[in-house]
C-alpha cells in the first residue's frame, strides 16, 4: 500500500501575518462555539502550516487520518467560517490526488484530479472549471500550464502536487503536508486545540442564550496560567494579578497584569530576596523596576527596532463587556510575552546574570551598604542594590556597568547615533569614571571594615528570611536546601 493522507489549504484573502491569521482563526472558532484549551481537554485539534510570502495556509489534523469525511466537512465549515476559499487535497496510495475547492458559502464548487485517476474514476474523471480556478493562477502561470501539470504522468502523485502548487500560488512543500509530518520545532507550524465553550453562555428566564462577561483578571489567570504554570510560575495571592517563579534562593521572576481601563499592559521583571522588603500588592508606587513587553523588545533589538511595532505591543485594547474582545487582548499580549520576555527571564538564574539583566533592560544600578548609616536616602525598599555584597566579587557590578556603558558610548560615537559627538563622548567618559570611583570607594569601605562587613552579611540573610516569609504568603514555596 502506498501513502495516503488528506489536508486542507485555506486561501488568505486578507494577506494576514501568521499571528493575525491565528487570531482571526481563533476568533471565528469562538463564534462557532469553541475556545482554545489544553491538549488533554481537546475536542478539535488542528495543525496549521505557514509559508513565507504565501497566501495559502495548510491545515491538517490527526483525526483526518481516520477517514476523509471529517476533512471534507471541515473544509466546507472553515471556508464558510472564514469567508474564503478552501482547497481539500486527498492523496490515495501515492497514485492519485483528488482536489476539491469549496467556496465562501462552504459549498463544494469544483473538483480536479492529478495522477492515475482512471484507476478510481474510470472514464468519469472530473474536469476543472477555468472560471473557478483562473483567479488563483500566479502572474507567470496560464490555464494551459495548469492543465499540463494536472495531466502529467507521475510515478508518485506527490511530484505532480509539488509542480501544481506554485501554479496557483501554494507552497510546494505545504501541499503535501500531513499531520504526521508536523515538527514542534518548526516555527511555521502551529498546534491549536479547541473544546466546546460551555462557560460563556448563560440562559435567562426567557430561555434566551446570552454571552457571559469575562473579567480581565480571570482571562489573565486562565490564558497565562496554561502557558506559565508548566514553566514553574505560580499565580500569586496578591492584590494585583501576577505570576511568580522562584528560580532559586536568590531570584524571583514576575509577570503581572496592569489594567488600564480599556486596555491592558504586561509588566515583567526579576528581583532578588535582598530587598529591604518585598510588597507586591502596590505596583503603583514602586513599579519602576518592572518593564513593559515593548522594553524587552527594544532590549533585544537596541539598534534596529521598529518603533511602530514597539508602540503596538505597549498596550492591548479591549471592550470590557465582550468576552471575545477581552480573551483576544490577553491572548495577543501573551504571544508577545512569549516572543520577547520569557527568553530573557529564562536567562536570569544567578546573581551575575541578574546584573546582566538589569543592564539589558536599563534598570539603574546603585552600590551601597545595607546599614542605614550610609546613604539612607537612596535605600528604596524595592531596590536590589544590596545584592552586590552577596556576590563573590562585589566590585563586579560597577566594573561591568562601566565597561558596558563605555562600550556603547564608543559604538554610538563610531556610528554617529543621535549626533553623538566627541565632546559628548568625553563628558560621558568622565561621568562614568567618577561614578565608578565613588562606587569602588563605597564598596571598599564596607569590605575593609570587618565588623561592618559581617553586619552587612547578617542583614542580607535577615532580609532573605523575611522576604521568603512574605513570598510564602503569596503562594511561593522555596525548595529546602540539601544537607
Amino acid at each position: 500500500m502506498g501513502n495516503s493522507f488528506t489536508s486542507t489549504h485555506i486561501y488568505d484573502n486578507e494577506c494576514l501575518s501568521k499571528e493575525q491569521f491565528i487570531k482571526k482563526f481563533c476568533e471565528k472558532m469562538y463564534e462557532d462555539g469553541y475556545v482554545i484549551c489544553d491538549n488533554n481537554e481537546s475536542e478539535l485539534s488542528y495543525i496549521l502550516k505557514f509559508a513565507v510570502n504565501c497566501k495559502w495556509v495548510t491545515i491538517a489534523s490527526e483525526a483526518y487520518e481516520q477517514g476523509n469525511a471529517l476533512s471534507h466537512k471541515d473544509a466546507g465549515r472553515i471556508s464558510k467560517m472564514l469567508e474564503t476559499i478552501c482547497v481539500n487535497t486527498v492523496v490515495i496510495d501515492n497514485d492519485c490526488a483528488i482536489i476539491e475547492l469549496y467556496n465562501k458559502n462552504g459549498k463544494k464548487a469544483d473538483t480536479l484530479t492529478i495522477g492515475r485517476a482512471d484507476d478510481y474514476f474510470g472514464d468519469d474523471i472530473p474536469q476543472p472549471s477555468e472560471n473557478i480556478w483562473k483567479p488563483f493562477l500566479c502572474n507567470n502561470s496560464t490555464w494551459e500550464l495548469f492543465n499540463e501539470v494536472r495531466n502529467g504522468d507521475y510515478v508518485f502523485v506527490e511530484e505532480g502536487l509539488s509542480k501544481f502548487a506554485p501554479v496557483i500560488g501554494m507552497d510546494a512543500c505545504n501541499i503535501t503536508f500531513a499531520a504526521e509530518d508536523a515538527d514542534e520545532s518548526d516555527k511555521n507550524v502551529v498546534f491549536l486545540d479547541f473544546k466546546k465553550d460551555r462557560s460563556t453562555i448563560t440562559v435567562s428566564q426567557g430561555e434566551k442564550a446570552t454571552e457571559k462577561a469575562l473579567s480581565l483578571n480571570e482571562a489573565f489567570k486562565k490564558i497565562y496560567g496554561a502557558e506559565l504554570e508548566p514553566m514553574g510560575f505560580v499565580y500569586a495571592k496578591t492584590q494585583n494579578p501576577c505570576f511568580l517563579r522562584a528560580v532559586n534562593d536568590d531570584i524571583v521572576h514576575i509577570i503581572c497584569l496592569a489594567d488600564n481601563g480599556s486596555s491592558l499592559s504586561i509588566l515583567s521583571g526579576a528581583f532578588t530576596l535582598y530587598r529591604k522588603c518585598i510588597d507586591l500588592n502596590d505596583h503603583k508606587t514602586d513599579n519602576w523596576w518592572l518593564r513593559n513587553t515593548a522594553d524587552f523588545y527594544v532590549a533585544a533589538n537596541p539598534h534596529e527596532f521598529d518603533n511602530n511595532y514597539r508602540s503596538q505591543i505597549i498596550t492591548f485594547q479591549f471592550e470590557k463587556a465582550k468576552y471575545l474582545s477581552v480573551y483576544s487582548a490577553v491572548e495577543g499580549s501573551l504571544i508577545e510575552v512569549k516572543k520577547w520576555v520569557l527568553k530573557v527571564l529564562d536567562s536570569v538564574s544567578s546573581l551575575k546574570e541578574f546584573v546582566y539583566y538589569q543592564k539589558l533592560v536599563n534598570i539603574p544600578q546603585e552600590y551601597f551598604a545595607v546599614c542605614d548609616k550610609i546613604r539612607p536616602e537612596s535605600i528604596a525598599s524595592c531596590s536590589d542594590a544590596a545584592m552586590v555584597f552577596a556576590l563573590e566579587d562585589p566590585f563586579f557590578v560597577p566594573k561591568y556597568v562601566k565597561e558596558q556603558t563605555l562600550s556603547y558610548a564608543k559604538y554610538a560615537l563610531e556610528k554617529n547615533i543621535d549626533n553623538f559627538t566627541e565632546e559628548r563622548y568625553d563628558a560621558l567618559v568622565q561621568r562614568v569614571e567618577n561614578k565608578y570611583d565613588k562606587a569602588y570607594e563605597l564598596i571598599s569601605y564596607v569590605i575593609n571594615n570587618h565588623n561592618f562587613y559581617e553586619q552587612t552579611l547578617q542583614e542580607l540573610e535577615r532580609r532573605k528570611a523575611e522576604n521568603r516569609k512574605v513570598l510564602k504568603k503569596y503562594g511561593i514555596n522555596f525548595k529546602k536546601k540539601e544537607l
